[in-house]
């Protein structure tokens, strides 16, 4: 089955499955909380505005909300507030802090919640521990591909479905008429986030389809051992693949973020890209020249197995797309300072319910939708030249990868100084100035070093606590 005919089947599942009337969760009687609403948000001043301003709109309750960065957060010994909004990879620390409250059964099923709307791998991978709700979402988007559909079209190109194949159409686009001769229309073939804090991130989303597979539950550490698996050949083929892309890039446009990739993709930079469209801006004005289309990133076909050692391939040989979360976005959890668990949840799940969502989350550049409720409403999270059609598209596309089975995430405690080791290595490999077999393996070995500093036993519960494993 090609790319275009796997991508469009999905998107009538998801259609139907969006158009189907399903039963309503019991709607759950509350007793109006009384007293102010303490809220601390981290790292993101204009999502707050938008909170002061929707809850004046909804809310007789008084708010009292307040800001600070995640590193001042970090310094203190509790959440002085009742409830807290923050980075989601940031989870698992404010578990083994354990400044965090599970949500309350009860509320699980309020109708303004709406669980059963929430996108599946957000939900599994972003807002639980130990396989309980501690969270509650305010959007993450992921990685997905974007393209010229002109361009593929004209060379006679399919859909890239998996990585060696996204690797074939880069290389066919770099020596074509498109990226050749005095009259190219692109600068590069392909954009991709190779920022110096993004290259760890890159190199994890695109070795996720190499290293997850039926067999190995676990991908970047050993469930049993804690061992760092980063130095695996799944790791080792991904950071190959990534420095031959990387060398068709120009130096100039090898410091972006996923925001910024989008950006350039729609100023015609490229005819390819895996980032993320960049949000509304006072920049983003006019209407672009050509029609940008979206699908989920690639995946693989192969994978290595651990236990048997070796490269096996799925079955039916059809490719697997496995989307990395955790990487931006927001979610809100009750602090265990609050008086009152029941009125700090209450405050949070009307923040993130569906009639706040497109209120709330777009003022934040770190969000995305994430709600099949609000997939009409997408528009609201995206640069304003994107046409209605354009931004449905590209949620459909951000929709199947967030409603995936096999998303992976990494919001262990200490991620930042995993992915600092990361970072580092990967940027001598892209320069050129390491192999990636050794490079990864040293890598592995630090990993295990910030491991036993925090502490193996606690890191290998918080593993299997992050992989719904009670």
């Amino acid at each position: 089955m090609s790319r275009f005919c796997s991508f469009a089947l999905l998107l009538v599942t998801l259609v139907c499955s969006l158009g189907c009337p399903q039963a309503k969760p019991p709607v759950v009687e509350e007793k109006r909380p009384s007293g102010p609403f303490k809220l601390l948000v981290l790292d993101d001043p204009p999502l707050a505005e938008a909170i002061e301003r929707e809850w004046k709109a909804r809310e007789e309750r008084p708010l009292e909300l307040s800001q600070a960065t995640t590193a001042d957060l970090l310094k203190e010994d509790k959440i002085g507030a009742d409830a807290v909004i923050y980075p989601p990879a940031l989870l698992g620390e404010m578990m083994r802090r354990e400044w965090i409250e599970t949500l309350p059964d009860s509320l699980l099923n309020n109708e303004a919640l709406e669980v059963d709307d929430i996108f599946p791998a957000v939900r599994q991978s972003e807002l639980q521990w130990k396989g309980a709700a501690v969270a509650v979402p305010f959007g993450s988007p992921t990685l997905v591909l974007m393209f010229r559909p002109e361009v593929l079209e004209e060379l006679e190109l399919t859909l890239p479905e998996t990585w060696g194949e996204y690797q074939a159409c880069v290389e066919r686009i770099a020596g074509s008429r498109f990226c050749t001769g005095d009259e190219k229309t692109f600068d590069s073939p392909t954009l991709e986030p190779l920022a110096s804090d993004w290259r760890g991130k890159l190199l994890l989303a695109r070795s996720a389809a190499y290293a997850k597979n039926p067999s190995n539950y676990a991908v970047l550490f050993g469930l049993a051992s804690g061992e760092a698996m980063i130095g695996q050949p799944s790791f080792v083929k991904g950071a190959e693949d990534l420095r031959r892309i990387a060398a068709t890039i120009p130096a100039e446009l090898q410091s972006l973020t996923p925001a910024e990739v989008g950006e350039q993709f729609l100023a015609g930079k490229s005819a390819l890209a895996i980032g993320w469209l960049p949000h509304k801006s006072d920049a983003s004005q006019g209407k672009l020249d050509f029609t940008p289309d979206f699908a989920p990133i690639p995946g693989a076909v192969a994978y290595w197995n651990q236990l048997t050692e070796s490269w096996e391939q799925r079955r039916g040989d059809r490719p697997a797309t496995v989307p990395l979360l955790t990487v931006g976005g927001r979610i809100g959890s009750v602090s265990k300072s609050s008086p009152s668990l029941r009125d700090a949840a209450l405050g949070l799940i009307l923040l993130s319910a569906l009639e706040s969502a497109t209120q709330v989350s777009p003022a934040s550049e770190a969000t995305m939708v994430y709600r099949n409720g609000n997939l009409a409403g997408v528009s609201q999270w995206v640069d304003s030249r994107v046409s209605s059609e354009t931004a449905n598209a590209y949620g459909e596309a951000m929709a199947i990868e967030l409603s995936s089975n096999e998303a992976i995430s990494f919001n262990l405690p200490g991620v930042d100084q995993y992915l600092q080791v990361l970072n580092t290595s990967m940027g001598a490999i892209l320069n050129d100035q390491a192999d990636p077999q050794p490079t990864l393996e040293k890598a592995a070995q630090d990993w295990d070093a910030i491991t036993d500093k925090l502490g193996r036993k606690a890191q290998i519960k918080a593993n299997a606590a992050s992989l719904g494993i009670r």
